[in-house]
Formats: C-alpha cells, structure tokens, sequence
C-alpha cells in the first residue's frame, strides 16, 4: 500500500448504489499542492461506503497499489495510471481549496466560481467555520437565501464538516 495521496476529483465515471466509485482526479503536490498528474481511482464498496457521494472538487485522501492501465479502442490506445484504492478519506477543504471545492460541486446550486470567490475574498479561513455553524446572515452578504441554506446543507451531507 502506498502512502497517503491527496487527490482532487475532476469527474465521477462511476458511483455504486451500494458504495464504491471510479474516479478521475488530480494528484496534488504534499507540500505545495500544486497539480502533479491525472490519475483513476478506483474504490469498492469496502473503501467508500453506502451514502457517501463522490463529487467533482472534493479532495480525498487515498491509499492504495498503482499501476499503468493500457486500454484499447479500435485502433486507438490510451494508457492511464489507475489507483486501486484500500483505504479513502474525504478531506475537509482548507484554504482557497474551499472555492474549488464549492465552484465545482453540481450540488451547491447557484454559487460558481465567482461567488465562490468572493465568499473566500469576504470571510476569507473563516469561511468553513461559518459554514459549519449555518451563519447563514454571514452567507447572505454574498449569497441568497436559498444558496446559503443549500451550501450549508451540502456541507452536511458530504460528511465535510467534522464534529
């Protein structure tokens, strides 16, 4: 088993009804987070559990065997580096990761990239606190109601916010 990896999600291929999913992600950089190459996760139900969705900006803290994948098409070949996961961890955004995170979640209805942005311009660290703790008079200044509840609410519903 590998060390520990964080991996940000560009897309879900597959999400089992029973848990498990194949992802598509972007190893980070340990130290400066910065990208570093696109990889394949793939997670049975064992690693990632019933009623956990896996969503395009999460990132996840995986363990597991890598291996090159060639996979053929007609005449076209592709390979890919595929990660069999053993062990997943969803992380808590931190820092500007936050807006990648929100911008990118089809889940959090009516906020992008720009207002995203300017929630972490307005609250800045204090953004997944304020969250966490449904201010949502706080969120009103950038968001309207209904956003503020539903990113509250998805926050929840991620197991993102940790008690």
């Amino acid at each position: 088993m590998t060390e520990p990896m964080k991996i940000r999600v560009s897309s879900v291929r597959s999400q089992g009804d029973f848990g498990g999913a194949i992802f598509t992600g972007i190893l980070l950089d340990k130290e400066s987070l910065q990208e570093v190459k696109t990889v394949v996760v793939i997670a049975s139900h064992k690693v990632i559990r019933k009623n956990t969705e896996v969503a395009k900006g999460q990132t996840w803290s995986i363990s597991g065997t890598g291996r090159i994948q060639l996979n053929a098409r007609g005449k076209y070949k592709a390979s890919e580096y595929q990660i069999t996961a053993e062990k997943a961890v969803l992380i808590k955004p931190a820092g500007r990761s936050i807006i990648n995170y929100i911008a990118e979640n089809k889940n959090f209805t009516g906020v992008g990239y720009v207002k995203a942005s300017k929630l972490w311009e307005t609250f800045g660290k204090d953004l997944a606190g304020i969250i966490e703790r449904r201010e949502l008079f706080k969120l009103e200044q950038v968001l309207g109601r209904d956003s503020a509840e539903v990113l509250c609410t998805e926050f929840e519903k991620f197991n993102v916010i940790t008690s």
